[in-house]
């Protein structure tokens, strides 16, 4: 069922069994787990048997990312919307957009609260968000 996942232990089988009920539903999925345990296999193993597997997947690791880009990165931004944005950048929400987005290390959200409410609401569908720059709304 799943190539990259390997194993046969009681509880990776129920772990599979999981994929195979959520993948084919719009279900937002919370995957959780420490560090190594194969949490982004799993996202994939989900995107590639949804309806969404002909569409982008996109990985972000928050950790990697400064906090003060986070917005940035997440929504994008538009040219001369602040310092250095020397031209339009699309957002990984809108790089996903129809696909499946993967947030890694998300619990670099957890000083800025605003934020993490922002990209909840976002990712669920409940509200749609503006580009840094002009005013301009834009769906996922």
């Amino acid at each position: 069922m799943c190539d990259e996942i390997v194993g046969s232990s009681g509880a990776l089988q129920k772990v599979l069994s999981l994929v195979s009920k959520v993948a084919p539903t719009d279900a937002t999925v919370l995957i959780t787990g420490e560090t190594g345990t194969g949490k982004e296999l799993v996202a994939r193993a989900i995107h590639r048997r949804s309806r969404r597997s002909s569409r982008a997947f996109v990985c972000v690791n928050c950790a990697a990312i400064p906090r003060d880009l986070i917005a940035s990165e997440l929504f994008g931004h538009e040219k001369g919307s602040f310092t250095g944005a020397l031209q339009r950048r699309l957002g990984r929400f809108e790089l996903a957009a129809g696909g499946t987005i993967s947030s890694m290390k998300s619990e670099s959200f957890l000083p800025r609260p605003r934020l993490l409410c922002c990209v909840f609401c976002r990712s669920m569908n409940l509200s749609a968000s503006a580009e840094l720059g002009p005013s301009k709304q834009m769906f996922a």
